[in-house]
């Protein structure tokens, strides 16, 4: 029965560390300015399909596409940095290197995936 309750406890111990740790990094980046991040997110995809831009808004077939905080995958990378920092294990420096090239995969994959939605609409409508 004891270590049902050291287990309760542990899971209790990770949720609000990682509520903590999500609820500061999601205000953060609703609330520090990202919009250079979004201007070049925008500048780099429209780009790639030569379409026209002003700031983080992309003109595409008749239709607008802003590139808002979301698109940036910040929120997604808080999230990530929430659940390795909110784990007791390994050690804080093989956290903040796995948090390094996991964000850093994310943040490409993030890229690729604001790519294939233009191409969409470029192809699609």
């Amino acid at each position: 029965m004891q270590l049902k309750e050291m287990q309760k406890n542990k899971t209790i111990l990770f949720l609000i560390k990682f509520g903590v740790i999500f609820f500061v990094l999601h205000f953060l980046v609703w609330s520090i300015p990202v919009l250079f991040l979004q201007n070049w997110i925008a500048f780099l995809q429209a780009g790639f399909f030569e379409l026209p831009l002003q700031d983080n808004l992309i003109y595409l077939n008749q239709k607008q596409i802003l590139i808002n905080p979301s698109c940036t995958g910040l929120i997604s990378l808080s999230i990530l940095a929430a659940i390795i920092f909110s784990l007791t294990k390994p050690e804080m420096k093989k956290k903040i290197q796995i948090f390094v090239l996991a964000g850093s995969i994310m943040f490409v994959l993030n890229l690729l995936r604001i790519y294939f939605v233009l191409w969409t609409g470029i192809n699609f409508g």
